[in-house]
């Protein structure tokens, strides 16, 4: 079987599920790890038999790999991937893609200009049910009509003293939406299907000692015309998710308990009295058995990306859907006004540079 040589940039964190899957799967030779932390470095990599480094570019040049999956801190997605590209080495993004839409933009376009493939890791979209849900919507539910997605997580304090780049607008970009909910913003709008147009937010700080936004409510209007509505916190304990989608001739719903769908005829149809109304029953999804999932599946079908030579199942483009998102309810909560997407990246990072600037804790977000 072909097999593509790997690396790992970054496994002090989330980098070691990286390094886990690509040393278990079938099409990558897991040759080599990086980080600048070389005790990190040097424990893995003895761990796993592979080479280690401090320096990536040391790496990548070495060991002719390639690809490589980059997993660490946010501020530094950017740069890391644009160097890598520069070595025409193909890049698995851990999410999010960048900090910014304009990042995210320039990542894109240098991959495009080196032919090589960029990946962002959104695990979910791999999950049994993801899969199932997403071939359903495809293939007959037609239009979204509104959207209700609802996530909230717990952190507590000591979570933001794991790393000074955390819970700052300089070193994480946010907080609730651009580290723990742009999982789910990702899942919500590839079920929808449809870009948004326009939000408008409100978020705040209201429980942890940080810079960055602890909850935040959103609506926004898709292409179609459609509606959805979504809201997270950091701070619920329990801890709530609940995705819930109607469509013209459908709908689902995806919570913790697992996901469930239902087919209808048109509703026009039925609401224009057309056709008879029915009382269609919900289905549960259940025992669905994909090859891989999570971090094994992205890591899987991105390898094959580069095989094939296809786009990988979340690409640059799908990758920057969702960090525009969370760049526009930040900068809808900043302004207190509507905000129209595509974003201008110029506008964003002015407001991004002012929230930087913000000193005292619980400072309301006004210009």
């Amino acid at each position: 079987m072909v097999t593509i040589r790997y690396g790992v940039i970054g496994v002090g964190g989330v980098g070691k599920a990286h390094v886990k899957a690509a040393k278990e799967l079938e099409n990558i030779e897991l040759i080599a790890v990086a980080d600048i932390n070389v005790d990190y470095a040097k424990k893995i990599g003895e761990e796993y038999n592979v080479h280690w480094y401090k320096d990536y570019g040391e790496m990548i040049e070495k060991e002719k790999l390639d690809a490589v999956s980059i997993c660490v801190p946010h501020f530094l997605h950017a740069k890391i991937g644009l160097d890598v590209i520069d070595y025409d080495v193909n890049v698995l993004m851990e999410k999010p893609i960048t900090i910014t839409v304009g990042e995210a933009e320039k990542l894109i376009n240098k991959a495009k200009k080196h032919n090589v493939k960029l990946g962002v890791c959104f695990q979910h979209r791999i999950d049994p049910e993801s899969i199932v849900l997403k071939d359903l919507i495809k293939n007959g539910m037609g239009e979204p009509l509104r959207g209700n997605l609802l996530y909230t997580c717990y952190r507590d304090q000591r979570y933001y003293g794991k790393g000074a780049w955390r819970g700052t607008w300089w070193g994480e970009g946010g907080g609730v939406l651009i580290n723990q909910a742009i999982h789910y913003i990702d899942l919500f709008f590839w079920f929808l299907g449809k870009k948004p147009v326009k939000i408008y937010s409100m978020m705040d700080n209201m429980l942890h000692n940080i810079e960055v936004e602890d909850t935040a409510s959103a609506v926004s209007l898709l292409e179609n015309n459609s509606q959805a509505v979504m809201q997270f916190s950091s701070f619920d304990h329990p801890s709530i998710f609940h995705l819930d989608i109607r469509f013209s001739r459908g709908a689902i719903i995806m919570d913790s308990s697992g996901a469930k769908y239902v087919k209808t005829p048109m509703l026009r149809d039925m609401i224009e009295n057309k056709i008879k109304r029915t009382e269609p029953e919900w289905v549960t999804l259940s025992n669905i058995e994909v090859k891989y999932t999570g971090h094994k599946g992205i890591l899987y079908d991105f390898a094959n990306a580069i095989i094939e030579d296809k786009e990988p199942l979340v690409s640059g483009e799908e990758g920057k859907i969702s960090i525009e998102v969370v760049n526009a309810i930040i900068m809808s909560g900043f302004l207190g006004k509507v905000v129209e997407l595509p974003l201008n990246p110029e506008e964003y990072d002015k407001i991004l540079e002012k929230l930087k600037e913000r000193k005292p804790l619980g400072e309301k977000y006004s210009l």
